[in-house]
């Protein structure tokens, strides 16, 4: 008979999602870094309330100011995690866009030069990758410099 019975079958896709946030490791969650809040999307994807405001307010908010002293953070390559600081304009950049980013790093351009030779230009310049979350980690640890640390791996 126990194999007859049945719970309550729901489609798993439909309703309304809950977005949540939370860190933890050896000794358990972080004490008082949950995030849970309803996704605000009706179109039914929820990856849009998930965005990088939302990550780093619950950063600095709640990760952050509980962490134990020699905590180390490891993130994934989701793309709120990975936006970049001073981003390098893409092919299909607007021309103002690629223009100014060429100008705030020093490069001569001329503004009568075509995309593609502005592109072309962008792509010689060298410049190390940074991530926002990082520059902003680095920052509250000054900020709460009571030997916590955040290691790179």
């Amino acid at each position: 008979m126990a194999d007859q019975q049945r719970g309550h079958l729901k489609e798993i896709g439909a309703g309304s999602r809950l977005i949540i946030l939370h860190a933890g490791g050896r000794e358990g969650f972080v004490k008082d870094s949950l995030l849970i809040f309803k996704s605000s999307s009706t179109a039914g994807d929820y990856h849009s309330s998930m965005n990088f405001s939302n990550f780093k307010k619950w950063t600095m908010e709640k990760l952050i100011p509980n962490l134990e002293p020699r905590s180390v953070i490891v993130l994934d390559n989701a793309a709120y995690h990975n936006v970049e600081v001073d981003k390098k304009p893409r092919k299909g950049s607007l021309k103002k866009t690629m223009l100014e980013w060429l100008q705030n790093h020093n490069i001569e351009c001329n503004p009568t030069m075509l995309n593609s030779e502005l592109y072309l230009l962008i792509q010689c310049v060298d410049i190390q990758k940074k991530l926002v979350i990082d520059e902003i980690l680095k920052n509250m640890v000054t900020t709460f410099c009571d030997c916590r640390r955040i290691t790179q791996i």
